[in-house]
């Protein structure tokens, strides 16, 4: 429990039920309500890890994240 909320912390600046809930808990590619992740559409959220100076690395920025599946998440991260 304290985990995923240090993780949405850390990697979505604690926006992550916002997202889900501006994006109706669903998709914004295919419209699925199942395997939701959130995506920073700039693509800082990758790879970094999670001990990382986070206000130097990610864009927590609400026109940023959007929500996807998983599969929609994986095909967006390989064409980035």
């Amino acid at each position: 429990e304290n985990l995923g909320k240090w993780r949405d912390l850390v990697r979505f600046g604690g926006k992550r039920e916002l997202i889900f809930k501006r994006d109706g808990y669903r998709c914004v590619e295919c419209g699925t309500a199942l395997n939701l992740v959130i995506h920073h559409i700039d693509n800082r959220g990758r790879h970094l890890g999670d001990y990382v100076d986070v206000k130097d690395k990610y864009n927590n920025e609400t026109d940023n994240l959007v929500t996807l599946c998983n599969k929609c998440h994986g095909k967006k991260i390989k064409h980035q």
